[in-house]
């Protein structure tokens, strides 16, 4: 909301392209750390080898350090250039690309040590520090340049948002240096088997961006920056559909290596399927709000250009709600030791994505984009579904009468 009162809709649209890039720059980086380290921490404290569980902190500290480095000077030497140009034609992305360098490098840690604290089962420390404290440091930010200047640029917009995700880190590693501190040396761990688990995350984690963000660079590449603005502002507000099920996994990817490691898969079953149904509720009441007053909504929220995504937003909810009707499916899968699995079907999901995008964005833009996107996660949820089913021996669906099974999440440590 603020963004798009600070800058121009030309701008917003690089914001949401460079913001784009990002993310895919720093998901390259983790080298899929992000979610080896959830798995193996959780593991290593749950088997009682807390020597185990502090080398993985310490390993997966260092690779990403070395993944950042090599990515930045890839992207540095001249193909962030050539994305910004040649891929979308926007010299604003240029201008700004030391300062993308900089957010890549910020973005891959502050993921990692949101999931560091995860694998430790520390629930709010992860989500306080996975994007809590820099939303707000960022948002308050943007609003003392609104209050104070009424206009910001491309780059003021960018260097704020570093500032808050650098505060982020700094307190967050505190935190983890605190825990690691407390293991003892029991359990020990070959880099080897990190990198041999981590490798299928990270093309679960790019095949999953493309298959999320590869719409905003169809957009980026067939149309105006001016239509990714109203894009991915629509795609900002299913955030509000999405958050439930997001709050739903940031809890139960330690509670699934956990429980799986102690073969409760009765268990597991039942808190999975409460879990989905409770993130249910407010998800398809939020999406009958949309379906009512979706478009005044977008208006009064971002301004009147941005009204014309209702289509958008219609269509992303629609994907969304797909997705969170199968639960934590994915993450029962590559918590479990699966990703391979996981990793066959987030690259399907993405070429269908990709392929039905290509088709439908000329002859319907930006609703042509939403609804290849929504037909990937639907493809998608049914295969992760059905997977983890046949794998695992489970089904993660909504189940409401699995509610009072939500007590078992209690089981937390």
């Amino acid at each position: 909301m603020l963004l798009t009162r600070l800058l121009t809709p030309l701008e917003v649209g690089a914001y949401f392209l460079t913001l784009s890039l990002v993310t895919a720059a720093s998901i390259v980086a983790q080298l899929g750390l992000n979610h080896t380290v959830v798995r193996l921490v959780a593991e290593s404290l749950s088997l009682n080898q807390p020597g185990r569980a502090r080398m993985v902190v310490r390993y997966s500290l260092y690779l990403a350090t070395l993944g950042i480095l090599v990515v930045n000077t890839i992207l540095y030497l001249g193909l962030g250039e050539w994305l910004a140009m040649t891929l979308f034609e926007s010299p604003l992305m240029v201008k700004i690309m030391w300062v993308a360098l900089l957010w890549i490098a910020v973005t891959a840690f502050q993921t990692l040590c949101s999931e560091i604290l995860r694998g430790f089962s520390d629930i709010r420390l992860a989500a306080v520090f996975g994007g809590l404290i820099t939303s707000v440091l960022a948002a308050l930010l943007l609003a003392m340049v609104w209050v104070w200047q009424g206009r910001s640029d491309l780059e003021q917009a960018a260097v704020l948002s570093i500032g808050a995700c650098v505060a982020s880190i700094l307190v967050a590693g505190f935190f983890i240096e605190a825990k690691t501190r407390q293991l003892g040396t029991e359990g020990q761990l070959n880099i080897k088997e990190m990198l041999l688990i981590s490798w299928p995350l990270l093309v679960i984690a790019i095949t999953y961006f493309i298959h999320s963000q590869v719409d905003i660079w169809i957009l980026g590449i067939f149309h105006t920056q001016e239509a990714v603005a109203i894009y991915g502002t629509s795609a900002r507000m299913t955030l509000l559909i999405s958050i439930p099920i997001m709050v739903v996994n940031a809890v139960v990817m330690p509670v699934i290596a956990d429980m799986y490691a102690k073969d409760m898969k009765l268990e597991l079953e039942r808190v999975l399927q409460a879990a989905a149904a409770l993130a249910m509720i407010p998800a398809v009441l939020v999406f009958i709000g949309f379906a009512i007053i979706g478009g005044p909504l977008l208006a009064m929220m971002f301004g009147e250009f941005y009204r014309d995504g209702l289509s958008v937003l219609i269509m992303l909810s629609l994907g969304q709600i797909a997705t969170i009707s199968v639960g934590s499916a994915g993450y029962a899968l590559m918590m479990t030791g699966h990703q391979n699995l996981m990793m066959y079907i987030t690259l399907a999901a993405s070429i269908i994505t990709i392929g039905l995008g290509l088709v439908l964005v000329r002859p319907y833009g930006a609703t042509g984009v939403a609804s290849a996107s929504a037909a990937g996660l639907l493809v998608q949820a049914v295969a992760m579904c059905i997977s983890v089913k046949k794998t695992i021996g489970i089904w993660t669906y909504v189940n409401f009468r699995q509610l009072p099974s939500l007590r078992s999440l209690l089981y937390i440590r």
